[in-house]
């Protein structure tokens, strides 16, 4: 006989046979709270229906706090009244001197991963003082890249000036300004992103690792930091660098995450879409050194925009189980057989060389840049029809690799031309 615990929305099973695992990976309402704030995580017994588990603290620290506000699995929905009055005796005991306690319809217990929590009240306090935790939470890899982007095209909108002019010198300011907005805009936009995900992540052998499928921090503490952080990025840049690089920050993180994010799981279509907010921060890069958006502008944002669809489709093929079993729809689930992903791959390759080579750009730069475009596109469309062809995980790393190669190294080649041509006062 399965043993039962109610709840106000209903009964949630726990079966007495398999051995018992905390898994912090997916999150469910605790059977023993009234109220919908207080998360709780999944006890997943292996071969069964998840049961439910409930965060409890125990010592003298959950002692002073009942006498003070009463049970606080009970009192969920005021937090504040909970908190303020033990807030000292939670900050004293530190981080890791929590102990919780999972339990079972069958009174069994498992002590869980998630020891670091300060404020873990409710599901809207949690809180964790690694910085690690938060580096990891901001994707550094993919923030280093979009703030690279966007400062190259800060330098190349300095040289898009009228030719019986010269460009402005003052430009140190505005561009460690823009940097660190656009930073704050990426990381914020990651950490929504995994929150958003988490569930989707415990699945993927790639993504369990992450702070929230591997229980290193709460997910509200996730969404608390993301927000914060884009908002914080985007009030920077309309104080320092314009309202119109802020406004195309702030549809950078709207896109992404109220767009993009949801129609990963519905529609194979999303990674044509993702590629909107992945190349707007060309833009905002250019628009803070220009005051505008412009055609050679515009270029730029071509070819950011082309350029991670092949990148992506790569990577889409060399992953495409783990997706599948997390339930993205991805091209490769779409078509298993990979033809429709090849073509899309070839085409928009070769796009990326024509658009490389746009007029507007062109008229902007040198011999130096066109020469690069021209090798750099052809390698990159060379590696991607192999891949094509062939379709092994061999070949979709090759394309992954290019096509990480050749994003920078076409930037540095038009930085390089402006450099040449004495548009570009760095010194």
């Amino acid at each position: 006989m399965e043993p039962e615990s109610s709840s106000a929305a209903g009964s949630v099973r726990a079966s007495e046979t398999g051995s018992l695992e905390c898994s912090p990976y997916a999150l469910s309402r605790c059977g023993a709270c009234r109220y919908s704030r207080h998360e709780a995580l999944s006890l997943a017994p292996r071969g069964s229906a998840p049961g439910w588990v409930c965060h409890r603290r125990t010592g003298p620290a959950r002692r002073r706090m009942e006498r003070s506000v009463g049970r606080p699995e009970l009192h969920a929905r005021w937090w504040p009244r909970q908190v303020l009055p033990v807030l000292p005796v939670l900050v004293w005991r530190g981080t890791n001197a929590a102990r919780w306690e999972c339990e079972t319809g069958t009174g069994a217990s498992v002590q869980p991963r998630f020891t670091n929590a300060l404020l873990p009240v409710s599901g809207l306090l949690p809180m964790t003082l690694e910085p690690a935790t938060y580096l990891a939470l901001s994707k550094p890899r993919i923030t280093a890249m979009v703030v690279l982007v966007a400062a190259l095209s800060f330098l190349f909108g300095l040289s898009v000036a009228p030719t019986d002019s010269s460009p402005s010198a003052d430009w140190v300011w505005p561009l460690s300004w823009l940097c660190a907005g656009t930073a704050l805009l990426s990381a914020g936009a990651s950490a929504v992103n995994m929150w958003m995900e988490r569930d989707l992540d415990s699945r993927m052998e790639r993504t369990r690792v992450r702070p929230l499928p591997a229980g290193r921090v709460a997910p509200a503490t996730v969404m608390v930091f993301g927000l914060a952080a884009a908002a914080a990025g985007t009030v920077l840049l309309v104080r320092t660098v314009g309202a119109l690089t802020a406004l195309l920050g702030a549809a950078t993180f709207l896109v992404y995450v109220a767009v993009y994010t949801p129609l990963k799981t519905r529609t194979e279509w999303a990674t044509h879409v993702g590629t909107v907010p992945g190349a707007l921060p060309v833009l905002m890069g250019y628009s803070a050194a220009r005051g505008a958006v412009e055609a050679p502008g515009l270029v730029l944002f071509g070819i950011l925009l082309i350029w991670q669809l092949p990148h992506f489709f790569a990577i889409n093929w060399l992953y495409r189980d783990e997706y599948r079993r997390a339930g993205f729809r991805m091209l490769a689930s779409a078509d298993p057989s990979g033809r429709r992903l090849a073509i899309e791959s070839v085409v928009f390759a070769a796009a990326l060389l024509l658009v490389s080579l746009a007029p507007p750009l062109r008229a902007q730069t040198g011999i130096t840049y066109e020469l690069a475009a021209l090798v750099l596109g052809g390698a990159f469309l060379a590696v991607v029809v192999r891949f094509a062809r062939a379709r092994s995980l061999a070949t979709a790393r090759h394309a992954v690799l290019a096509s990480v190669v050749y994003l920078p190294a076409i930037f540095a080649a038009l930085i390089v031309d402006r450099l040449l041509a004495g548009r570009l006062p760095l010194w």
